[in-house]
Order: C-alpha cells, then structure tokens, then sequence
C-alpha cells in the first residue's frame, strides 16, 4: 500500500501572492497610462492661453513696425485673460538673413532704432514665443524688408 504524503503546506498563500503581483503591475500599468492622458489633456487646454499671448506678442510687434517707432517694440510682455491666477507671457525675438543666409544684424539696428544698411534681398524673421504655465507654443513670420526676397 502506499503512503499518501501531504506536505503541500503554504502553496495556496504562494499562488495567491503570485496573483495579487500580477494584479498589482497591471493596475500600476494601466494607471500610469490614465495619468499621462490626464497630462497630455491639460497641456492642451492650457496651449490655447500660450498660442493667443503669442499671437498678441506677434501683433504688438507688427504694430510698432507699421507705425515705424521701431525704437520703442517691447521684447516681452504678459497678458490677462480668464486664466485664472497666473498670466500668459511672450516673448519676441528678430533676426535678418541676407539671400547668402548669413545671420545679418539689421534687426539689432532696426530694432534700436540706430539705422542699418540694409542689403537687398534682406529677410526679417519675427518669432513670437507664449507661454501659459509649462506650456509654450511659437508663431513666426518672415517678410522681405528690401529687394526682391524668394
């Protein structure tokens, strides 16, 4: 006859643990996935507030030109809206580039108002950068100052 040997002892609390692990990772993965679409769901709520203080930095630049009181752009600002505490910024920066498209320093001068030579065929990009809490969005525009640009 035989003996029937029952030292299974503790492999139920084993099998369980081994359950519960698996569970565990599955939840901690599926939660991280929730949170990062919850992250990317706010940055894009708060790029509209970013994108509109860009736009305003673009237009509050273009003004200035138009009126030719290049003396008095402002290189930053910030804006109030239905935010709530914290205010948009931007930021505007200038750069010319000659047809050669060697970084040229008429923006400086322009900007100053000190005059510059400007050289035909003469590029001036205006980048206009927002930002709304950790969020930042750009607008950029080119345009020929003198000469016949391509």
């Amino acid at each position: 006859m035989y003996k029937i040997i029952n030292n299974q002892n503790g492999s139920a609390i084993f099998l369980v643990i081994l359950v519960l692990a698996g569970i565990l990772t599955a939840t901690i993965g599926i939660n991280n996935l929730v949170l990062k679409g919850i992250k990317f769901s706010r940055n894009i709520f708060w790029s509209a507030p970013a994108y509109f203080a860009a736009e305003t930095g673009m237009e509050k630049a273009l003004n200035q030109i138009r009126k030719v009181d290049s003396k008095n752009i402002p290189a930053e600002g910030s804006m109030n809206g239905n935010f709530g505490i914290e205010e948009a910024k931007w930021e505007v920066g200038f750069k010319c580039k000659t047809p050669e498209e060697d970084p040229y320093d008429c923006a400086g001068k322009i900007i100053t108002g000190e005059g510059a030579e400007i050289l035909d065929d003469t590029t001036l990009t205006i980048k206009s950068t927002g930002s709304y809490k950790d969020v930042h969005r750009s607008i950029a525009l080119s345009f020929c100052i003198k000469g016949d640009c391509k």
